[in-house]
Formats: C-alpha cells, sequence, structure tokens
C-alpha cells in the first residue's frame, strides 16, 4: 500500500542517517536495532505503530552498510559477486544436462535470494539465511569437479583472504560499537 512504502522510504532515509553516524565500519553488527530509534523520524513511526521496533531495514545491503560500513556492504558485494563469478564458470562447463539443472536451479535461487536482498533481510533471518549456505555447497560441490579455470581467475585463496577481512572487520565493528 501506500503508507507501507511511505513507512519503508522513511526507514531507508533513517537508515541513512544512522550510517551517516559511522559510514566506515558502521555502528557494529546486530547493532541497529540498537542504534536507530534517535534516526527514526516520527512521521514514520505515526504511519504504524510508534512504539514498535524497527528490526532491520528492509535490505541485506543497507543492513550491511549500517551496521558494518563501506567496509560491510562492499564485502557483501563482493560476496554476491564472487558467488555470480562461479555460477558464471560452473553452468557453462556442466557435462550432463542434470549437472546442468543443478547448477541452474542453484543460481536461480541464488539470484533470487538477492534480489529478495534488495527488498528484504533474508541474513538477518536464521531460517531463510540458513538455505544460502547450502546452496553455496552444492554449486561447489557440482561445479568445482569440472571447472576449468584460466590463469588469473578467482581461487580460493582470494575468497577466504576476503572472507576473513569481512570476519575480521565484523569483530573490529562489534568491539568498537561497544
Amino acid at each position: 500500500t501506500f503508507t507501507s512504502g511511505r513507512q519503508r522510504l522513511g526507514v531507508v532515509r533513517a537508515s541513512l542517517g544512522l550510517w551517516k553516524s559511522d559510514p566506515v565500519l558502521g555502528v557494529g553488527p546486530g547493532n541497529f536495532r540498537l542504534r536507530f530509534p534517535p534516526h527514526r523520524d516520527p512521521a514514520e513511526a505515526r504511519l504504524g505503530n510508534p512504539n514498535a521496533e524497527v528490526e532491520a531495514p528492509h535490505s541485506d545491503l543497507l543492513l550491511a552498510l549500517t551496521e558494518g560500513g563501506v567496509v560491510g556492504a562492499v564485502l557483501l558485494i563482493l560476496f554476491g559477486l564472487v558467488a555470480a563469478a562461479r555460477c558464471a564458470v560452473y553452468l557453462p562447463q556442466a557435462e550432463s544436462p542434470l549437472e546442468y539443472a543443478r547448477l541452474s536451479g542453484v543460481a536461480g535461487f541464488l539470484a533470487a535470494f538477492a534480489v529478495e536482498g534488495l527488498f528484504s533481510h533474508p541474513l538477518a533471518h536464521p531460517g531463510s539465511a540458513a538455505l544460502l549456505w547450502p546452496a553455496l555447497g552444492i554449486l561447489e560441490h557440482v561445479g568445482q569437479d569440472r571447472a576449468k579455470f584460466r590463469k588469473g581467475d578467482f581461487h580460493e585463496t582470494r575468497l577466504a583472504v576476503v572472507l576473513a577481512a569481512g570476519i575480521a572487520t565484523g569483530f573490529l565493528g562489534w568491539h568498537l560499537a561497544e
């Protein structure tokens, strides 16, 4: 509805205000709901229940930006790009219709998950986030046996460095937010 859209836009604007309070590292993992209330627009709150707590900004990317800063948002984008690149490498090399179907199904799931993350926050919900990890595991299990990487392609070592940097950033952001 129109009211719901106005409410979402109000939450997005207030979330950007929260992000501006600590743009590089964000307010720390899990701190959105604690740090959001001072930034909440009273007009937006009146559209719904003014006493209701806003748990997340209706977007995984915006949640990564507010809680992890630019660093967290960039890491989330890189994570998505790596998954998309893996799909792009593995799909053309599928050797059977069944393998192609499995990879296509996983690629479709990952694309749908990414689109949902633009308008909701599935990574913030353990139930939906738990579906992501097996999908990535299936992608690697089915695709990696057949993949022929060119020299200079993205390898596991680079992925490990990016993920380690993300984890370190998360802990640093959490520590600084305390």
